[in-house]
């Protein structure tokens, strides 16, 4: 075997040598092999041996004039092209050649994506870095502290900036909380997203709504209460998870009598929670961000920056800064899907074959998940509300979001009573309507956040005196 083997190696190079110079090596004889080997010699420039012509000239291997060629006639030769094994190679070589082009085509697809999304919205807020949070019923705030929000625009300039307060719980309030519930006291606790919490504005309609029940005599004497409390426990970016969450921990540590879910669509379908989210903390100089992901395993349109970065006291950005931090915040990004070990262009070739989505799909699927959610939260707290609040867009229509009226009847067909609160609101212009809300933002504004909080505190009342079963059982049977 080991003769064959070199016989073979010696051939290949011997005859790659003769080919190129047009030499066919059957053309070799025993009469010219001698002077063939020797021309060749001299053109290759090598010392290179012709194939002995014959079994008997084996001897004259020995002598060093040539090598013995002993090909069997029953075997193929393993370079040729048309064995199997250079077939296997070949494809493989190929498949191969295929992957690694199109992992480099969706890798720079991904890169361009991620590195051109730096024209939107952020925000900061500046305040401790480290606090102590309250055990159970902590918020997401350092307590005690007044905060100063600054939004920036697509291109990097300020827009606004504004201060709101945080109460003794971490909680955006200018009411303190006390965990234990003093005696005669009915506890409201006010669960939602952004549009609960007003982080947005100095004024937050939950305590407008406190101010306008604690001087309901009518109310507080039905109630058989000395006072009534209504807490903010709501959360920037939650979803429906994250508000049952709240609502079945902290809302019932709190020992609220009452628990109100107010929310806008848009919150029951976000990509990529704010809040439960896998993420990792991204100091950038002074600045302290963090980069949320769904699934630690994808990239892009799963992993993005939080929106709300933590700077120092007093500390405002220029434009450059918020572009730097946003281009360096993507890089992280990057450098965190993209230096794994993965194939990316998995991603391309799902997009390109996947069944086309049936209109209104996704939207069923995550209604059914947010309706499991509230049906939770009704389940596991004394008396339960849900609201839907309205953004301006929600006013017209043709704005209005594609699949919400869809989301109120099945909800009322499970069981769940949702209130549109537009019903509520004053009836005013379009233009009148607008100072409800930020400009820009379209949040509630300072006016905004009075107005509503004074018709979510009639709806409390008139619901609490008729006893309305289809909202929350009777606080009496309790």
């Amino acid at each position: 075997m080991a003769d064959d083997a070199d016989d073979v190696f010696a051939a290949v190079y011997l005859f790659s040598i003769l080919r190129r110079d047009g030499v066919e090596p059957s053309a070799l004889s025993s009469v010219d092999h001698g002077r063939e080997s020797g021309d060749l010699a001299r053109r290759t420039g090598s010392s290179i041996f012709a194939p002995c012509p014959t079994a008997e000239a084996k001897a004259e291997a020995l002598t060093g004039r040539c090598i013995m060629l002993h090909i069997p006639s029953n075997r193929k030769m393993i370079w040729d092209v048309n064995t199997p094994l250079a077939f296997l190679f070949s494809f493989f070589a190929a498949v191969c050649a295929i992957t690694l082009s199109t992992e480099g085509y969706e890798r720079l697809r991904i890169y361009r994506d991620i590195t051109s999304q730096i024209s939107y919205g952020t925000s900061t807020w500046d305040g401790p870095q480290t606090f102590i949070k309250a055990e159970r019923v902590g918020g997401l705030f350092p307590p005690n502290a007044d905060l100063t929000r600054r939004d920036y625009g697509p291109d990097g300039s300020l827009l606004r900036s504004h201060t709101f307060h945080v109460n003794n719980l971490g909680w955006i309030s200018r009411n303190n909380y006390d965990e234990a519930k003093s005696p005669g006291e009915f506890r409201i606790a006010v669960v939602g997203d952004s549009f609960v919490a007003g982080d947005t504005s100095a004024t937050q309609w939950v305590d407008a709504t406190q101010r306008v029940l604690s001087a309901d005599s009518e109310l507080l004497s039905f109630l058989g209460a000395r006072s009534i409390t209504a807490l903010n426990l709501g959360l920037p970016g939650a979803d429906p998870g994250v508000m049952q969450s709240v609502s079945t921990s902290v809302a019932r540590d709190f020992q609220s009598d009452l628990t109100i879910v107010g929310f806008i669509y848009e919150s029951l379908r976000r990509p990529a929670p704010v809040h439960g989210a896998v993420s990792s903390e991204l100091i950038l100089g002074d600045v302290h961000t963090s980069i949320y992901c769904e699934n630690t395993d994808t990239l892009s349109e799963h992993c993005r920056d939080s929106l709300l970065w933590n700077v120092r006291a007093g500390r405002s950005l220029s434009k450059s800064e918020v572009i730097e931090i946003r281009q360096a915040i993507h890089k992280a990004i990057l450098r965190r899907g993209l230096l794994r070990p993965r194939l990316y262009f998995l991603n391309y070739l799902t997009s390109e074959t996947a069944d086309v989505p049936v209109v209104g799909q996704q939207e069923s699927e995550q209604d059914i998940l947010a309706l499991t959610s509230f049906a939770t939260i009704a389940k596991q707290s004394p008396e339960t509300a849900f609201v839907l609040i309205p953004p301006p867009w929600y006013f017209d229509p043709a704005t209005e979001p594609v699949g919400m009226s869809h989301f109120l009847t099945m909800a009322n067909k499970s069981g769940i009573h949702i209130i549109d609160s537009r019903t509520l609101l004053p009836k005013v212009s379009a233009q009148e309507r607008l100072s409800w809300y930020i400009e820009g933002d379209r949040h509630f504004s300072d006016k905004g956040n009075v107005i509503y909080g004074r018709a979510i505190a009639d709806l409390v009342h008139q619901q609490l005196l008729k006893r309305d079963q289809k909202l929350l059982d009777s606080h009496s049977t309790r």
